[in-house]
């Protein structure tokens, strides 16, 4: 995947980003949520989470990036608070991102 290959990464407390200019008019997300997390009822309770954070804090994100957070292993422990810190201390690293 090219973001992982030429994207910037950023790392969290519970996720690593990886951040790549797409030169189109919309964002896109991938997520990684591997087996070392748990359960298929706790990484779909994870992938749920990181979705609803993406999609409430858009807003933040400049538009035309692909963004890939892949989630570490304390993310399974996290609550919604702290993976959603972790996105936003995130978007205030990368410099392409709109800080609002």
């Amino acid at each position: 995947m090219e973001a992982y290959a030429r994207g910037e990464k950023i790392q969290g407390c519970h996720l690593v980003f990886y951040v790549l200019p797409n030169n189109l008019p919309c964002h896109q997300l991938g997520l990684t949520v591997s087996r070392k997390i748990g359960s298929a009822v706790v990484r779909n309770r994870v992938k749920r989470k990181l979705r609803e954070i993406f999609r409430i804090n858009s807003e933040v994100v400049a538009v035309g990036c692909n963004i890939v957070m892949n989630a570490k292993r304390s993310a399974a422990k996290a609550s919604y608070g702290e993976l959603e810190e972790d996105f936003l201390r995130a978007a205030k690293c990368w410099r392409g991102m709109a800080i609002k």
